[in-house]
């Protein structure tokens, strides 16, 4: 879990996780994606997801000015 939140905090990776409160902030999130969709090309060149692509570029995009939750 501390990895996952170090990815996050060094922005290489976008941790979505569900609302909630209490116990339940302190579990794995949701959703994990890559920071940036050139990322995803680069680590599985020959194994893209078309829709984890759209994903992580519709996150990375949106990230910017409004807050995510996966519900």
């Amino acid at each position: 879990m501390s990895y996952l939140h170090y990815l996050d905090e060094i922005d290489l990776t976008t941790n979505l996780f569900k609302y909630g409160e209490g116990i339940s902030l302190l579990q794995k999130p949701s959703k994990i994606y890559l920071e940036n969709t050139n990322l995803i090309y680069l680590l599985a060149k020959e194994n893209v997801n078309r829709g984890n692509l759209r994903e992580t570029f519709f996150a990375n995009q949106v990230g910017y000015a409004h807050d995510l939750l996966s519900v």
